[in-house]
This record gives structure tokens, sequence and C-alpha cells, in this order.
């Protein structure tokens, strides 16, 4: 109507020029209105996203806690295993050192068994002479100053 109005046109062009420029009009406000149903899309969409992300950060978060908890528990399980080990060395040589003791006890016992023995063979056999002789010798020497 502006055009009209200086002369410049006329009216059907006007209103041709009108109805293009509504139609841009009605596309571009339409193209605005999707844009913002898309923006409302990823902002819904971003807020999921967000809350997963907390929900995951919270589980990793107790998964992590679970983690050093199983990880102090291995190493208390650690230690008392070294603690076991050294024990058990400590009473391994322990025994090792009673079993030593043993064995030179019975070697000792057992030598000193061979020395009867031999005592006994050499003692059935002495005649009743010799017996005589071997008391009256020792009794004779010890009878001298």
């Amino acid at each position: 109507s502006v055009l009209v109005s200086r002369g410049c046109g006329d009216d059907e062009e006007d209103a041709a020029a009108l109805a293009a420029l509504r139609e841009k009009t009605r596309k571009v406000e339409s193209m605005i209105h999707q844009l913002e149903v898309e923006k409302e899309g990823l902002e819904t969409n971003l807020k999921e996203l967000n809350s997963r992300a907390a929900r995951m950060n919270a589980s990793l978060a107790l998964r992590e806690d679970e983690y050093f908890a199983k990880r102090a528990e291995m190493d208390a399980s650690k230690s008392t295993v070294v603690d076991i080990r050294d024990r058990l060395k400590k009473k391994t040589d322990s025994f090792s050192a009673l079993n030593e003791s043993l064995h030179e006890h019975l070697e000792g016992l057992h030598e000193q068994e061979l020395f009867k023995q031999s005592m006994e063979i050499r003692w059935q056999t002495f005649t009743l002479g010799e017996v005589f002789e071997r008391s009256a010798h020792r009794l004779f020497f010890a009878s001298e100053p």
C-alpha cells in the first residue's frame, strides 16, 4: 500500500508481493518454531544425559569405595599371610633344631647301646680265672700307696 500511494506499481503486484512476503514470514516463523521444538528436545536430552552421568558417577564412586575396601581387605589378608608364614618358618626352624637334637641324642644312645653290648660280649667271654685275676690285679694295685 506504501508503493501504491507513491504510484510505483499496481495493486495486483503489491498484493502478490505482500502474499509472498507473508508466505516467507510464515515459513520463517515455522522454521523458528521447529528450531524451538528441537531446542526443547535437546534440552530434555541434555537433562537426561546429565542425570544419567550423575547416576553413573555415583555408581562409580560406590564402586571406587568398594574397590578401596576390597583393596584394604586384601592388604590385611596379605599381612596376615606374611605373619602366618613367618610363624610357620619359626616353628619349622624350631622343629628342625629339635629334630637335629633328637637325632644326636639317638646317636648317643645307639653308641651307648653298642658299647654296652661290646662290654657284655667281652664280659661273657671272660673265664672265671680271668675274672679272679683281674679282680686281684685291681685290688693289689689299689692297695699300694
